[in-house]
């Protein structure tokens, strides 16, 4: 039976994310997946295994393999890199799953500028996608030039899975993958690193400024989601860092010298309150005094000081899911500014059915250019 357009539309999303789980493979261990599983047909070998190494082709064999046998067989795969002690790759299959029992949604033809969000009934996630453009800015001596191959590297540090079952940050799934897959489709090199403890942040950061040595790109993009308190972020020990000192001044003049003159993006989603009531909305929130000593910086807030900042259980974050849908539309044609206020009047059009409203923010710390990401 043929498939709507539609849906055609949202196998690709799913493929498109198998995709980077495929190019992702080299970061995978040993899987054995058995004939008596169902995955496999009567003429293959009594089993598929995939070492060490990324064996990209044999991966891509099996995403083939459970394609044909049906995606219920996926719970299989599931199972093997649970049974392998992979639970991160795990973790990324249950949310194709998740993908896969979404009903499929068209894509709105209605100007997003005028239409109501719905957070109180909509349960389908946000399918990135972004628009192309033909003209390329950064000639003109107020912009900065960002058209190199690929655009730049961009780190997202996603904290999610808490020791505290007060701290699950339900919804903030789908924060991780807007925010990968709008990257990839801006042009950047994107490393993803989830959970991180405080021991592992140092060579987090390390390992991520040492591709701007390697590499020569025109910009920068750093995203942290998690919890956090006034200035800081609270990594998954329970130990909070200081933004500015720790995390965004490890990108100045000196201690980034590759980055001199050009742009650095900081995007922070993170929460604050908790609650023990199980709500669909629930809460992040900072506050920041920042005293800016470095160039070429934007450091995007999800909301101002002393207030908090909503995430839906289904949808994920209002301002991830604003700025994805945002950036998505108009980052062909708009600079990062305007796209800024742009996400910022689209969440006063969320419907949450309580009447919760959101105010987002950014610091422009000598950030003297416009910026466009070319796409």
């Amino acid at each position: 039976m043929a498939i709507s357009e539609k849906e055609q539309k949202y196998q690709n999303w799913i493929d498109r994310h198998f995709n980077w789980l495929c190019d992702s493979s080299s970061n995978i261990n040993e899987v054995r997946i058995y004939a008596g599983d169902g995955i496999l047909d009567d003429h293959s070998d009594d089993e598929i295994r995939f070492c060490a190494g990324g064996e990209k082709e044999k991966f891509s064999l099996l995403y083939k393999k459970v394609k044909e046998a049906g995606f219920s067989k996926i719970d299989v795969i599931i199972r093997a890199f649970v049974d392998s002690q992979q639970q991160v790759i795990a973790n990324e299959f249950r949310y194709i799953k998740e993908l896969i029992n979404t009903v499929p949604v068209p894509e709105s033809e209605v100007d997003e500028d005028n239409a109501h969000l719905d957070f109180l009934s909509n349960e389908t996630p946000l399918i990135v996608t972004v628009k192309s453009g033909v003209k390329k800015y950064g000639n003109e001596a107020d912009a900065y030039k960002n058209i190199s191959n690929p655009r730049g590297f961009a780190l997202i540090i996603h904290n999610e899975n808490y020791p505290d079952p007060g701290m699950k940050r339900a919804g903030a799934t789908n924060d991780l993958h807007y925010m990968l897959n709008l990257f990839k489709q801006l042009k950047y090199n994107v490393m993803v690193k989830r959970d991180v403890m405080s021991h592992y942040l140092e060579p987090t950061l390390n390992e991520f400024k040492s591709q701007f040595s390697k590499t020569e790109v025109d910009s920068c993009v750093v995203i942290c989601m998690g919890h956090g308190e006034s200035n800081g972020f609270i990594l998954v020990d329970g130990q909070t860092i200081n933004i500015w000192t720790d995390l965004i001044y490890r990108f100045d003049n000196t201690s980034c010298p590759q980055l001199i003159n050009k742009p650095k993006i900081f995007i922070f989603q993170a929460c604050q309150n908790f609650s023990n009531v199980q709500q669909r909305s629930s809460m992040d929130s900072n506050s920041f005094r920042p005293q800016p000593i470095m160039s070429d910086a934007l450091v995007c807030f999800s909301t101002i000081p002393g207030n908090v900042s909503y995430r839906d259980s289904y949808l994920g974050s209002w301002y991830i899911y604003c700025l994805t849908e945002t950036f998505m539309n108009h980052a062909h044609n708009t600079n990062i500014e305007e796209l800024l206020r742009m996400t910022n009047n689209r969440m006063t059009q969320i419907n949450d059915g309580q009447d919760n409203r959101q105010v987002s923010a950014w610091l422009a710390i000598a950030f003297n250019k416009k910026f466009y990401f070319n796409v």
